[in-house]
């Protein structure tokens, strides 16, 4: 914890992962993460994602949690867990759950990158339309971890709308719609199709005699 409070969550993410790589052998695990780190009322929750080598049996997926029995609050008995070498886990620790699962499996990409990245050969990457955030990229030689978020194109200047016409951003793209009184190039009704980057014209009305 830091002075003011706050989690310093790579002091925990070490900690964790040092506790982790005293149970399994170098050869069995081959990764570990943390995500969805939060603090509610004193106790730090947090998911911890092993990634073990293909070789590994299921057995050598679970490991045994030393369970602390004699605590003074009744209220965590069978729920608080000593992992080695000194982290103490106030939790349900029989809840874990197993998937077969590479590092680019679209559920890890999500939780480790996040729902708008890529990945390819354990690397996360951003697609056209977004960009990897400031300071969000771990690199090793086995994987990247990375976050993108989207490029606003009509603020910043990244597209091709023409006069009589208004850039929108949608996420990882934009379109251009039509001002009052303009129509898309081609089409009868007004601007309806949000995927339309064509420039408008304007709308002719004709007068009929009775």
């Amino acid at each position: 914890m830091r002075k003011d409070g706050s989690v310093d969550k790579m002091l925990l993410h070490a900690d964790v992962i040092h506790s982790i790589k005293t149970m399994y052998a170098e050869e069995v695990l081959d990764s570990a993460y943390l995500s969805n780190i939060k603090l509610l009322s004193h106790v730090l929750y947090s998911d911890v994602v092993l990634q073990f080598k293909r070789t590994t049996t299921m057995t050598a997926g679970r490991f045994n949690l030393q369970v602390i029995k004699n605590i003074s609050r009744a209220q965590y008995e069978d729920r608080v867990a000593m992992l080695p070498p000194s982290l103490v886990l106030i939790n349900n620790v029989e809840i874990v759950s197993t998937e077969n699962v590479d590092f680019c499996s679209k559920s890890i990409t999500n939780l480790l990158c996040g729902e708008e990245a890529q990945c390819e050969d354990r690397k996360c990457f951003c697609p056209p339309g977004y960009r990897m955030k400031t300071g969000s990229l771990t690199e090793t030689d086995k994987y990247t971890i990375l976050k993108c978020e989207d490029i606003d194109e009509c603020k910043e200047g990244f597209h091709s709308c023409t006069e009589n016409t208004t850039c929108v951003n949608t996420p990882g793209d934009y379109y251009c719609g039509c001002n009052p009184g303009f129509k898309k190039i081609g089409e009868l009704l007004p601007f309806q199709n949000e995927t339309n980057k064509k420039s408008c014209v304007g709308m002719h009305s004709r007068t009929f005699p009775l």
